[in-house]
This record gives structure tokens, sequence and C-alpha cells, in this order.
């Protein structure tokens, strides 16, 4: 199995960037506005569970958004004491780790140095 691929900014630290340029030159690091305000359609449980989300993983993207707003509904049958069955607990731990929010798959998250206001958020959002 091939050893796992260091992430941009972990080679920057540490310096294996500059040691080896050849290899982190065609790296990018993730662009996009952050996350944002959940969507209209949330339920009152939902948008709890997407703030939940946002707090706790601070590089979710808007491009996250669909992935998230279906954890959301998983979540909030989940909090709310519901059965949500097998198959829909399977795919929450399957976009747990897509998004980052399990230890093993934590490495391959970007976190954006800091938050900033986006100036079109108002008009937008």
């Amino acid at each position: 199995m091939a050893k796992p691929r260091t992430p941009l900014a972990k080679a920057k630290a540490t310096g294996q960037a500059d040691k080896h340029p050849e290899r982190y030159k065609t790296r990018k690091q993730p662009i996009g506005r952050l996350l944002g305000k959940p969507s209209g359609h949330m339920g009152e449980d939902q948008i709890l569970a997407f703030e939940a989300f946002k707090k706790e993983w601070c590089w979710l993207k808007e491009s996250d958004r669909a992935l998230i707003e279906v954890m959301c509904i998983v979540r909030a049958k989940i909090l709310a004491g519901q059965d949500v069955g097998v198959q829909a607990l399977s795919g929450y731990c399957s976009n747990l780790a897509r998004c980052g929010g399990n230890p093993s798959d934590i490495q391959k998250v970007v976190v954006p140095d800091e938050e900033s206001e986006d100036p079109t958020e108002a008009y937008f959002n």
C-alpha cells in the first residue's frame, strides 16, 4: 500500500516542501467560501446540527454544503432519539470520513489560517 501523502500545509511547516519542492509544486490548497448560514429549508433540529458541524469542523466550505445538509438530517434524528436505521448510520459514518470528521481522516484536511469575512456574504446568504 502506498504511503499517505503529506498535506501541503504540513510539508511547509516541517520544511519538506523546501527540501523536496518537486513533490509539492503541483499541490494546491483548497479555496472557496466558508460554509456560511444554514439553508432556509432546514428544520430547527437540523439547524442545530448544522451549527454544530460548522463549529466542530472549521474547514468546511460551501462546496461541502450538500453533504453537510444530508448529515444534518441524520444527526437531528439521532439527537431527537429517533431510530435512523443501519443504512442511514452507515452513510453518516462514511460522510464523517469524507469530511475529515474522524481521527484517521483528519490528516487529509487543510484548515484555513483564519476565518475572514466575505464581503459578498450579506448579499448571497
